[in-house]
């Protein structure tokens, strides 16, 4: 198939610019090409990646992306053609300075990571250019449609500019996404393909947030973490998502508001800049830390526009595949958003089956739509479904009493208002900026035009912004009656779902209504609306420095984001546990290691046994050899330090062991070395068995490093500020061990092996979360697992010594949808390449799709549903059908047999 060619020279000049039409043809050829290269240069430097960036190498790197677009860009090569030896110039002239760095300067200052770097850039630059030069022939001016790239780019590089560095931004949500990249990297790196739960260091405990529950996140990172390799942490791998994530939500809105009124550019780009700034989207992560739901950003644009086109386009079969393909992305970067977002999309379809029947058809392409989609992204749905979640009771209980109209009223308070001073305050920033709310009311006019592509939209958004008003009448009867899923969907901050929706549908629905509101307008009017437009779009731009500033602010150090991360510093994480409604007894906000969390539970009464723990104890036949060393409590006016620093060496375990006191204490205990950063709160750290101080509390945990030189640990006690400091906290002893004489001996934790040593039968309690799926080998002999009374895993061994084998391998179920959804998408590019080839077959095979798909779901819906029903409806075993006969009689319509 031959390629579109598309030459530079087909652009109108501006009569100014006649006199130098081959240089305004040839700003016009690199314009994008120059912007990629910027962009590319500030998020290398930024995110430190493949190496020092000198003069040199930004000279190098400048020649080399601009000569392999150069090479792939057909319309620029014609330009520099048609003028006498201009192409040959430019390509000797960068191949020289190829060369010249090539021989001075590489590999020391210009390296060969540098180079392909810039050898992707301009491969990237290429379709770049393609859609700038289509983008400058929709709006009919090639300058102005480059201002407004680079001033789309400004302002993107304002808002988003904290998180281009790769240390970590933000609080705990933050540091716990990056702990799941992780794993994922982790796992990948292992060549395990099929992501179920967590299995490296950083998620031992089985973890299934955003592994089962969001998987988009988990596979998009680990991939980047594995192509990027140790060049970017996972911190900065998550920041890099979080920044091209944000890049391509705003320049596809821009991209489809144009393509949707190519006659209004200006205003396209105005709404664009309102929606990059407004704080509904950016408190998301400044103040929330959200970034699952960031994730999504890109894909709402194309589902909203899919919609609209759907009520325009005489052929709907390509806006169909688009409106499947971007919604299955977003169910699988973040259900709770896309399930919000299908409403409205089954709003807007509903109603168009029901106006533009014709005979059926809609109805079944609509159906194809449907199961397209649900085969894209039918993994997550099996996935949540195979973990039986329990529904929070409490929270439907909260929100269906009327406890979610305080925290309506705490977020509507803000309406109209700038952004906190701080940037921190989650509910209050979750709203639409200024200039949306301007937009939202030209936006109702559009229905003069479009009344049912604007209408329902209208609709939509009228209802979600009357489940966001604090009114007990409306908003407190509407949550009264919501289903639990949905309330489950929602959680009890309906904003944080809502107004990034609303962001994105306010400004499509400005562009309906902008040309015919123009036009019954007069010129001044209509230059005055687009003023005030602007004005209200520069102060939400000059308004989000506090949000910038805040990004600053909760930005950690090179060495702390370092810390954090490394293994020996890992916190599991909460989520998981708490999506079955309880945390173990034994779970710890602070670091734990691997091998201390596995116990055994005696047969028949279920009660803990850590042999590990009591093989520390000084007392116990088997402690290891008396290599201790001792450390002072030293009270100060903070609360206390150790003295000496405890002193750890390389590949070397050790447990802190302290003999506390009688003295109560409130407040932090922190472990601050070059390598190590820990935080215990105290008395208590976390459920009734987990370190602390007490009679059933542990008395102390693992520490170890990883690092190849000894490391000095400073331990110190922070006092709560309202409770009296103790004067002697106790002393400390550090204890060495060697894990090869403990009873539970931990050989590897992907995969979980471990070695029992045990004198009657009794259960191996593992860390892990008990889900379907899990298979345990005894001494290579399949066994069955268990659910302990903590809600974890738990296996029966035999007495004497055994090797214990546990790996994940999914339910049937799981495995099956995995595969099938992957299968999917691959079918899904081939339709696309297909239609694209051959319009009519593909579309007449789009409409049979949608006829089997129908039946095969009623089929499925029958057989699947009616044992759930049934058992729903009568609550007991199915009655027994009557001996005497049954008469059944069918009428049907007149005319139909």
């Amino acid at each position: 198939m031959k390629r579109l060619a598309l030459p530079l020279t087909r652009l109108t000049t501006p009569a100014w610019l006649r006199r130098f039409e081959f240089l305004h043809q040839l700003l016009l050829g690199i314009a994008a090409p120059f912007l990629v290269l910027a962009v590319t240069l500030i998020l290398a430097v930024r995110f430190e990646l493949s190496g020092t960036w000198r003069a040199p190498a930004l000279v190098g790197f400048a020649a080399a992306c601009l000569l392999t677009h150069l090479v792939k860009d057909p319309g620029l090569r014609t330009l520099l053609s048609r003028s006498s030896h201009t192409l040959h110039y430019a390509i000797a002239a960068l191949v020289a300075v190829l060369a010249w760095i090539w021989l001075r300067y590489m590999p020391e200052a210009f390296d060969y990571r540098q180079l392909a770097l810039a050898g992707a850039t301009g491969l990237v630059a290429t379709p770049m250019q393609r859609l700038f030069i289509r983008q400058a022939r929709k709006t009919h001016s090639g300058l102005a449609e480059g201002v407004r790239w680079w001033g789309l780019a400004a302002v993107c590089a304002w808002v988003i500019q904290p998180y281009a560095t790769p240390y970590l931004v933000g609080g705990g949500d933050a540091h716990h996404y990056a702990q799941q990249l992780s794993d994922a990297a982790e796992q990948l790196r292992q060549g395990e393909i099929k992501l179920f739960v967590g299995q490296s260091v950083y998620a031992f405990n089985g973890d299934i947030h955003p592994l089962r529950t969001a998987p988009y996140f988990s596979y998009l990172g680990g991939l980047a973490s594995v192509v990027l390799g140790p060049t970017l942490p996972a911190t900065g791998v998550q920041n890099l998502l979080i920044v091209i994530s944000f890049a391509a939500a705003v320049a596809g809105l821009y991209v489809l508001l144009t393509r949707l009124r190519p006659n209004a550019p200006w205003p396209a780009f105005c709404l664009t800049c309102a929606f990059a700034a407004c704080p509904g989207v950016l408190a998301l992560i400044y103040s929330g830390d959200m970034i699952v739901s960031w994730l999504s950003l890109p894909w709402l644009p194309l589902v909203i526009y899919a919609v609209i086109r759907l009520w325009e386009t005489p052929n709907p079969v390509p806006s169909l595949c688009l409106l499947a393909g971007a919604l299955a992305m977003m169910w699988l970067a973040h259900p709770p958003m896309a399930f919000w977002t299908s409403a409205l999309v089954a709003l807007s379809q509903g109603t168009r089956v029901i106006v533009q029947w014709d005979r059926g058809r809609t109805f079944w392409l609509l159906a194809a739509c449907a199961a397209l989609c649900l085969s894209l992204c039918g993994y997550v749905f099996v996935s949540v479904d195979s973990l039986q979640l329990p529904t929070d009771p409490n929270l439907v209980a909260f929100v269906r009493q009327g406890g979610v109209l305080a925290i309506l009223r705490e977020g509507w308070s803000g309406i109209g208002r700038p952004i906190d001073s701080g940037g921190a305050n989650l509910l209050k920033n979750l709203q639409l900026s200024p200039a949306l709310w301007i937009a939202a009311i030209v936006g109702l006019t559009a229905t003069r035009r479009h009344r049912w592509a604007a209408g329902v939209l209208i609709v939509g958004a009228v209802g979600m912004i009357l489940l966001l008003i604090p009114w007990a009448g409306v908003a407190g009867y509407l949550w009264s009656i919501m289903p639990a899923v949905i309330i489950n969907a929602t959680e009890k901050w309906p904003m944080q779902r809502f107004y990034p929706i609303l962001s994105v549908v306010v400004p499509f629905l400005a562009m309906l209504a902008w040309p015919s509101l123009t036009t019954r307008l007069t010129s001044r009017l209509s230059a005055l609306l687009l003023t005030v437009l602007v004005g209200a779009t520069a102060f939400s731009i000059y308004d989000a420095r506090k949000f910038v500033a805040r990004g600053y602010a909760v930005t950690s150090s090179a060495e702390m984001s370092q810390r954090r991360l490394r293994s020996e510093n890992v916190i599991l994480s909460r989520y998981s546990y708490e999506y079955y409604g309880r945390l173990p007894r034994s779970f710890s906000n602070g670091t734990v290691s691997p091998w201390m969390q596995n116990r055994l539970l005696t047969r028949g009464s279920l009660e803990p046994n850590d042999l590990n723990l009591l093989a520390l104890d000084p007392a116990a036949p088997t402690a290891p050899p008396p290599l201790r060393t001792r450390h002072r409590y030293v009270a100060t006016d903070y609360g206390g330090h150790y003295n000496p620093p405890l002193r750890l060496e390389p590949k070397r375990t050790y447990f802190v062991r302290f003999l506390f006191g009688d003295q109560p204490a409130r407040g932090t205990l922190q472990l601050l070395g070059r390598y190590i950063y820990r935080e215990y709160p105290l008395p208590l750290s976390g459920e009734e068995q987990a370190f602390g101080i007490g009679p059933l509390r542990r008395n102390g945990f693992s520490l170890w490093t990883t690092a190849p030189v000894v490391d000095d640990i400073e331990m110190r006690f922070y006092n709560q500020p309202d409770q009296p400091p103790p004067k002697n906290l106790g002393d400390v002893e550090l204890v060495s061990v060697n894990q090869d004489r403990l009873p539970l001996q931990l050989l590897s934790v992907h995969p979980f092996q471990i070695v029992v040593r045990s004198q009657t039968n009794t259960w191996l309690e593992t860390p892990k979360i008990f889900l379907p799926g899990y298979a345990a080998q005894i001494d290579g002999r399949p066994t069955p697992v268990e659910r302990s009374p903590d809600g974890l895993l738990m296996i029966p061994v035999p007495a004497g010594q055994h090797r214990v084998h546990l790996s994940y391998v999914g339910t049937t179920g799981l495995r099956i949808s995995f595969w099938f959804t992957i299968g999917a998408w691959l079918a899904f590019f081939c339709f696309w390449f297909l239609r694209r080839l051959r319009t009519k077959p593909a579309d007449i095979a789009f409409f049979q799709f949608g006829r089997v798909a129908t039946a095969a779901a009623a089929v499925g819906i029958f057989t699947l549903g009616y044992p759930r029903v049934h058992a729903a409806v009568f609550k007991s075993e199915p009655p027994q059908i009557a001996q005497s006969p049954v008469e059944i009689t069918f009428t049907l319509p007149v005319g139909l047999e």
